[in-house]
């Protein structure tokens, strides 16, 4: 059976998806650029960017402001459309993915349980009541003293035989017995140079550590110089625009020209309209989240996780990727500051580094 669908396009079992799609929709309809609505709205294009890319349901306010910017037909449908899910959304949030390591709630639950059984077995055993609720006459009677016994048996003996071995040896000091042995024959147990006198300069004194002797001190590699970064800024900070798809940041000079050069990046619908940055062949990317890296902390990442595809998604305003061209080395560090989700126009920062020292691969 169909769905029963409102004025604005929702259904009974809408989803924040499909609401945030309607809404990119509706400015698609109403043809308004980000910057257009932003003016009409009163809200920063960061803030309606972030109301379409579905990972949380705007405001009411927000979203009341963006309907009534993009002229919509209905403004209460889409005020009702939104108490609905946000409704929805308390009811059943989002399940949070599993922090490594932590108990399950049904695990939780089943220790708990087990921890409640075990509590009242012992409880149990400690009232000496047998399971049908009925006092054990056996179980009754003091079983304390018993184990008291035996667990003291041993203490005793040891005791009684610590006792006898101390006046066994006082007995045997005061006879001279350990104090002058037969002379070339060595107390059982004791070695040659422990039965010589202690002015012996040979076996009385320890030989003096020699390089051998240290080996039980583990052995540390120095301390790691600092050392010259492989990279020289050729510009930096340069902020530029891409009005829409059809436009390049050149990466080279760090600036926005008309077409395709020897080192550029442009920007698509990223194969599911969610949009990307359109990188060349020959340039890998790193995604280095919310940090603005170095040149060589970009060359690091490279060299671990590199790739060739720079969604939106993945690179939303505020976080940071590198690019390296493979022929040169070089390397882009782009700061990530507004995006348009519609025409996918962005605003970025470019920071490029030449590499001075020839790089495993590359033409230098």
């Amino acid at each position: 059976m169909a769905e029963e669908r409102d004025g604005t396009g929702a259904g009974p079992q809408e989803t924040l998806a499909s609401f945030c799609d309607d809404l990119l929709q509706l400015r698609k309809d109403a043809d308004l650029t980000l910057r257009e609505l932003e003016k009409l709205s009163g809200y920063s294009k960061s803030a309606l960017s972030k109301a379409t890319s579905g990972t949380s349901l705007p405001s009411l306010e927000l979203t009341e402001a963006y309907v009534g910017a993009c002229k919509a037909p209905d403004p209460e449908a889409w005020r009702a459309r939104w108490h609905r899910l946000a409704a929805r959304l308390r009811t059943n949030p989002a399940p949070r993915p599993p922090v490594p390591g932590a108990a399950t709630p049904a695990a939780a639950a089943a220790g708990a349980a087990a921890g409640t059984a075990t509590g009242a077995a012992a409880a149990a055993g400690a009232a000496g009541a047998s399971p049908g609720g009925e006092e054990d006459p056996v179980s009754a009677s003091p079983t304390v003293r018993p184990v008291v016994k035996i667990a003291a048996a041993p203490l005793v003996l040891a005791t009684a035989l610590i006792a006898t071995l101390i006046l066994v040896s006082s007995h045997r000091g005061g006879s001279g017995e350990l104090s002058q042995p037969p002379t070339g024959t060595p107390p059982t147990g004791r070695s040659t140079a422990s039965a010589a006198p202690p002015d012996n300069p040979v076996s009385g004194t320890p030989p003096s550590p020699t390089p051998s002797a240290t080996t039980a001190t583990p052995r540390t590699s120095p301390a790691p110089q600092s050392r010259a970064s492989d990279y020289t800024a050729v510009y930096t900070g340069r902020t530029r625009s891409l009005r829409d798809y059809n436009e390049y940041f050149d990466l080279l000079t760090g600036t926005v020209v008309g077409r395709e050069g020897a080192w550029t990046m442009s920007t698509n619908a990223g194969g599911d309209s969610h949009g990307a940055f359109e990188l060349q062949p020959m340039t890998d990317a790193y995604l280095a989240g919310r940090i603005v890296p170095t040149a060589d902390q970009c060359a690091a990442g490279l060299a671990r996780h590199a790739t060739n595809r720079v969604r939106f998604p993945q690179a939303p305003p505020g976080t940071s990727f590198c690019l390296r061209d493979r022929p040169t080395g070089d390397i882009v560090v782009v700061q990530v500051i507004d995006l348009d989700y519609g025409n996918w126009a962005a605003t970025v920062t470019l920071t490029r580094y030449r590499r001075t020292s020839p790089a495993p691969g590359s033409t230098l």
